[in-house]
């Protein structure tokens, strides 16, 4: 159960907290002054003074304020090509014209490069820079919110972690020492009968609660730009440490799937004519613990998920040539996670048969 009491504060595994330097720039306020095209040759300046501090050979480097990845990729022209590059899952519409302009040869690879902004609703939470050298190309991630906004998330989380463990105690613990005391008070009544005293756990108490899962659901909203980061984390598997962390922190999603679950236990009871597999609350915590970053993993790898997912970033929302819009791609990511356990219980023979 101790799990569940800290989950809340295990996003501090990646994320600093809120009284440590930050020494993140806020490329926000530099921006105002400048047009975009000034801003973004100032975010890349600074990207690639930055990637210097990656070591000769290294293919990833994680710090505090950014990431580098950098990948050695064969030019050839192909739209294949777009899948080798490093990050391509996160390319803007200028990112891809110019990468299929480099492996066709229109431009040489020191005139490539592209400054995406990726944005939530219009506000942005990371600059990506791409550019190319004779023999890598480098992307580096950075992202930012406000110090405020990280100090009303460790205060959220210190209360959700007191709340998760007050209702512990209140709806379940207690009960021991209720029985404690009468089993002391009255005994079994002078019956020589041997009694067998069945545990659970009190997961579900937790995980099914609703408020627990939109309490959760906000930190999620108030967590994009760490999100952003993990996710890219997650995207490789050369330093294993920070894909294990960033796989900690994705995990807190499984709290979309218990909110599922409340929303599925609440319609499944208005639907007579179908049924339900049961299942167990605490083997859905292990496995999505276990598989929400391999599964992130692997969609960056599959071409289909790759395509779709530059599609929703791109081209469901108007935005400029350089910014990708994250919102659909979000909530294609919840919603995939919501529904598996809820899919997974399904009968469908019986439904089948009702219809």
């Amino acid at each position: 159960m101790l799990q569940f009491v800290i989950m809340p504060l295990l996003a501090y595994l990646t994320e600093p907290f809120p009284w440590e330097p930050d020494s993140r720039v806020d490329w926000n306020s530099i921006c105002a002054n400048f047009n975009v095209s000034k801003c973004n040759n100032i975010v890349l300046l600074q990207a690639r003074h930055d990637s210097l501090t990656l070591a000769h050979g290294v293919a990833y480097g994680f710090w505090a304020a950014y990431d580098v990845h950098r990948e050695v990729v064969e030019l050839y022209s192909s739209e294949s090509f777009l899948l080798k590059m490093p990050l391509y899952l996160f390319y803007s519409k200028e990112a891809h014209e110019r990468t299929l302009a480099l492996s066709a040869g229109i431009i040489n690879a020191s005139d490539f490069y592209a400054v995406t902004m990726s944005t939530y609703i219009g506000f942005p939470l990371a600059y990506t820079c791409t550019w190319a050298l004779p023999t890598s190309s480098p992307s580096r991630i950075e992202a930012y919110l406000p110090l405020e906004f990280h100090i009303f998330k460790l205060l959220l989380r210190l209360d959700l972690s007191f709340i998760i463990n007050r209702i512990v105690q209140r709806d379940y613990y207690r009960h021991y020492s209720h029985l404690e005391r009468f089993l002391i008070l009255f005994g079994l009544n002078g019956n020589d009968t041997i009694y067998y005293i069945v545990v659970g756990g009190p997961t579900s108490i937790v995980v099914l609660n609703p408020y627990m899962a939109f309490a959760f659901f906000m930190d999620f909203l108030m967590s994009l730009d760490f999100i952003c980061r993990a996710v890219i984390r997650i995207c490789q598997l050369d330093n294993y440490i920070v894909f294990f962390f960033a796989t900690i922190y994705l995990s807190r999603t499984l709290w979309f799937t218990y909110g599922g679950l409340s929303l599925t236990s609440y319609i499944i009871k208005r639907l007579k004519f179908v049924r339900f597999h049961p299942i167990n609350p605490t083997l859905i915590a292990l496995a999505m613990t276990t598989f929400a970053g391999p599964l992130t993993y692997y969609q960056s790898r599959i071409d289909f998920f790759m395509d779709f997912y530059y599609i929703l970033l791109n081209e469901v929302s108007t935005v400029p040539e350089n910014t990708i819009e994250i919102l659909h791609a979000g909530w294609l990511f919840m919603f995939s996670i919501i529904l598996m356990p809820p899919c997974s219980t399904l009968d469908l023979s019986s439904l089948a048969n009702s219809i």
